[in-house]
């Protein structure tokens, strides 16, 4: 339990006075393919014993905690109600210490001596790429804290999102965790996603005009007004930036933020919204970016802001709907990714099953983060390090050179391509339905 709780707007929603080393996070957990990957493969060790394994103070989720049977439409209350159980049902004391097989739920009452924390993304929202035009929101967020677990008498019962932050540790040694909800007040997209509909390939076509108003409307795009946080979390953000005293300062973010892949959903599609957002948090000290969504790993940033995605603890791009594209994908859209960052010879992704860990080093005479990612297995597979004292300071300029989406596929091949692309997705879609 924390030792404090605030309603101050500028405050952490918890405080926690143990000093942190190690906290993990993940995200992209569908428990059924979980299970199928350890019938198919005969591999007796769960990711979560890989997590156990670190022996993390606290884990974080950056989004999509479960998913729900159902893939079309929008998914009941009670359906994410059932999956939130099942992902915290725990066996006997005797199996759940079994060293192989351990589960979510055993993790977190066993394993982690902090517990869990976090934000959703659209899957734990309820459906697929939805926004402020989800049903049922005050009911999903409260099923969602009651996962993690939230007193039934915090502030954060009556809040309009899931968005709220915690801090550990005390004086010099604290780091504050700031988690951001993207679904809440989320306008549509530039083109609105179908692909919670039920219209067949609902998810392909909602990637196919993403990617069509990047590159054919890229002007539109700019001057699109629609909003990421809405104003009532904006001011939050802004106060919990501004009061921040802590020497680590972690922001969660469901989607990307750098990323310049035009598919995805992210902040590159609310351009406005990202320039403010940049602007709001880079005087943060110790700052790291940590994001999901998207089925891969990846070290990307912009100037001295450092961005880490770790997504699909259960599966992955490589999977069914990219496929072998999914490299491909990832080597056309990387000018968000810097070499500096990752070392020589990698390309500075990771396209199998992963999660997360940031390791701080306080007693260094130089104290550094670092922000690794692991595969199923536990083995780090990209890493980087950052100094507690450096700055995240961009100038004017390099805001304003920070990579758009498919800034660098602007051209006519490109955009001839994508147009086709659509169109056939389009002409598909209504012969399937006819």
């Amino acid at each position: 339990m924390p030792t404090s709780t605030s309603t101050l707007l500028g405050s952490p929603d918890e405080h926690h006075s143990r000093q942190v080393t190690t906290l993990a996070f993940g995200s992209c957990h569908n428990r059924r393919l979980l299970e199928k990957y350890h019938a198919e493969t005969g591999d007796t060790k769960s990711i979560w014993k890989s997590v156990a394994e670190q022996r993390p103070d606290a884990w974080l989720w950056t989004g999509d905690a479960v998913y729900l049977p159902k893939r079309k439409g929008v998914g009941s209350v009670q359906s994410l109600v059932d999956e939130y159980n099942e992902m915290l049902y725990i066996r006997n004391e005797q199996t759940a210490s079994e060293p192989l097989t351990l589960q979510y739920g055993e993790v977190v009452k066993y394993v982690v001596p902090l517990g869990a924390f976090g934000t959703w993304d659209d899957h734990d929202y309820g459906a697929n790429d939805r926004g402020n035009d989800m049903p049922q929101r005050e009911p999903r967020r409260d099923a969602f804290l009651d996962f993690l677990d939230v007193p039934q008498d915090s502030p954060r019962r009556h809040r309009e999102g899931v968005y709220n932050s915690i801090t550990f540790g005390e004086g010099d040694k604290k780091v504050k965790v700031i988690f951001l909800d993207t679904r809440w007040h989320r306008d549509s997209h530039l083109i609105p996603s179908l692909a919670s509909s039920k219209i067949p390939l609902g998810s392909v076509l909602a990637c196919l005009t993403r990617w069509f108003s990047a590159a054919q409307l890229p002007e539109r795009q700019k001057d699109y007004d629609g909003t990421v946080l809405g104003e009532e979390q904006w001011q939050w953000l802004e106060r919990q930036v501004e009061d921040s005293d802590a020497s680590v300062n972690v922001i969660v973010s469901s989607i990307q933020v750098f990323t310049t892949n035009p598919a995805v959903e992210s902040w590159g599609h609310f351009e406005k919204e990202r320039d403010r957002f940049v602007r709001t948090i880079q005087d943060l000290p110790g700052l790291v970016i940590l994001s999901g969504d998207v089925h891969h790993a990846e070290l990307l940033g912009a100037g001295p802001i450092l961005e880490v995605t770790s997504s699909g603890m259960t599966h992955s791009c490589t999977g069914p709907f990219y496929g072998v594209l999914c490299e491909h994908i990832l080597d056309s859209f990387n000018t968000h990714r810097k070499q500096s960052d990752f070392p020589s010879g990698s390309n500075g992704y990771y396209t199998d099953k992963n999660f997360g860990t940031l390791k701080i080093d306080w007693h260094s005479k130089t104290p550094t983060f670092t922000v690794n990612v692991h595969d199923h297995s536990g083995k780090i597979v990209l890493s980087t390090v950052r100094a507690l004292s450096n700055s995240s300071k961009l100038s004017e300029m390099e805001i304003q050179r920070i990579p758009k989406l498919a800034e660098d596929h602007n051209i006519p091949t490109f955009q001839i391509a994508t147009t086709i692309s659509l169109v056939a997705s389009l002409l598909l879609i209504v012969l399937m339905i006819w």
